[in-house]
């Protein structure tokens, strides 16, 4: 994966670019620089997590990214973007629930990132320090995360009780524990459901829009992956929500960490 996004800083390729048309936008302004609750960067965070990378159509994806920004295609008339479920049991803020939609593969300058559209979280202070630290459009809403072993399922609502925002469920995409096996089979069942593929990227770069100027911040993400289909993701937004692209996505893979590390570093301006 590295690998892949160190080719593509290195491409020169102006037709594959597409420019963003949005409004930027600096989420740190509201956010009162002597909150108590504030949290410097670097931060270490841990957790489980789900997600999908999927093909997003260029042509929705452009009013929900920037003006200064280059959408790439990864084929055409599409762009790569990530739908992300996440469980921090490990942060600097506590715990937390976060759901992030970033519809877009982005470039800035030499800098390659996904473009955050969407991120939402169930605590006040993750959401304060989201947007205050790095400028991430952080905004709260309530969540109902359902961990089992081979399912996950994920409800994303304005406030408790109210109309969903989004409802998904995965799970596992090789369906073994619905298989009637013998029980000499069961030790060969328990390995490959075990069977994951470790993932370590060590170069990742997120770009942000933060006092009037796109900024960079370093991450590195640790994790081991197995395979997960989604057999529902529905959403009931508007045609003009960034929620609305998850109903024009094309999803290419899906998957499940049971348990990942993240670091983020200190954003600074993109030269």
């Amino acid at each position: 994966m590295d690998q892949l996004f160190s080719g593509l800083r290195s491409l020169s390729l102006p037709e594959i670019a597409v420019p963003g048309t949005g409004i930027p936008f600096d989420a740190s302004l509201d956010i009162a620089p002597d909150d108590p609750e504030l949290v410097a960067p670097p931060w270490q965070l841990g957790g489980q997590a789900v997600l999908e990378l999927a093909q997003f159509p260029v042509e929705a994806v452009q009013p929900f990214v920037p003006a200064g920004l280059d959408i790439l295609q990864t084929w055409p008339g599409y762009t790569l973007g990530t739908t992300a479920f996440i469980a921090y049991d490990r942060s600097p803020v506590g715990s937390y629930d976060e759901l992030v939609i970033a519809p877009a593969l982005v470039r800035s300058r030499d800098v390659l990132s996904q473009w955050v559209a969407v991120i939402e979280v169930d605590s006040d202070t993750s959401r304060r320090n989201g947007r205050y630290q790095w400028g991430l459009p952080k905004q709260l809403r309530s969540f109902d995360y359902r961990w089992q072993p081979g399912r996950a399922d994920f409800t994303i609502a304005p406030a408790a009780g109210e109309v969903p925002l989004l409802q998904a469920s995965c799970l596992e995409a090789i369906p073994l524990r619905e298989l009637d096996l013998p029980d000499w089979l069961a030790p060969v069942r328990t390995a490959l459901q075990d069977l994951s593929v470790p993932l370590q990227l060590t170069n990742l770069t997120q770009l942000t829009y933060k006092n009037a100027g796109f900024v960079r911040t370093a991450a590195r993400f640790e994790g081991s992956a197995t395979a997960v289909r989604f057999d529902q993701l529905t959403t009931e937004a508007a045609p003009d929500s960034p929620y609305h692209l998850l109903k024009l996505r094309r999803p290419l893979v899906g998957l499940r960490f049971e348990r990942f590390s993240l670091e983020l570093g200190t954003p600074s301006p993109v030269l």
